[in-house]
């Protein structure tokens, strides 16, 4: 067991300084930026997608996305995360600005399998009444509460990922989280 631990630590140390490697060719060479892109462009891709419900959109925002971390490099620093921290950072910017310049509501994706962790957090019991109130009180969250709802429960995101992704503190992340989880509990006590 300790092996294979070893091996894991191992595999994922070699692609840090691999994906280091890269970065910094890439800071010297926009040309070198293609490892990343091939690397991260799939996941970055469908993380959009889930968000914005059009393959169009999606491959828009995933085009920007990509052309501000090809030119803003340069600014990249290594904060102890995968570089892919930093490409959702930047398309949960573009994501956000798609909303805002279309005037359009921001669309959830929630599947069955997605909901055991909040209903245990919120404290209520799985029936599709439940399911169907539990929807109705994320609908009326705010957008930044969404995202929150949808990093932390439905991608099963670290509280860390979540606070470079949204550049914010670990501690603002948790605070934003538990005072989201209540506002739910409000929702759903309210209907």
């Amino acid at each position: 067991m300790i092996a294979s631990l070893n091996r894991t630590y191992s595999k994922t140390e070699n692609l840090i300084e691999q994906e280091a490697i890269e970065i910094n060719l890439a800071k010297s060479d926009p040309a070198k930026f293609a490892p990343l892109y091939e690397r991260y462009f799939l996941q970055i891709f469908k993380y959009i997608f889930k968000r914005v419900e059009s393959e169009d959109h999606a491959n828009d925002i995933c085009q920007q996305t990509f052309i501000k971390a090809m030119t803003k490099i340069g600014s990249y620093q290594h904060k102890g995360l995968p570089f892919s921290s930093w490409l959702y950072r930047i398309a949960q910017n573009e994501i956000n600005q798609f909303y805002r310049s279309k005037k359009r509501a921001r669309v959830v994706e929630v599947n069955d399998s997605d909901l055991p962790e909040l209903f245990e957090e919120i404290e209520v019991d799985v029936r599709e009444e439940q399911r169907q109130i539990l929807i109705k009180a994320i609908e009326q969250l705010k957008p930044e509460e969404i995202t929150l709802i949808e990093m932390k429960y439905f991608e099963k995101r670290s509280g860390q990922e979540i606070a470079e992704i949204l550049d914010l503190s670990l501690s603002n992340v948790k605070v934003k989280l538990h005072r989201t989880v209540k506002k739910i509990k409000l929702l759903i006590n309210e209907s």
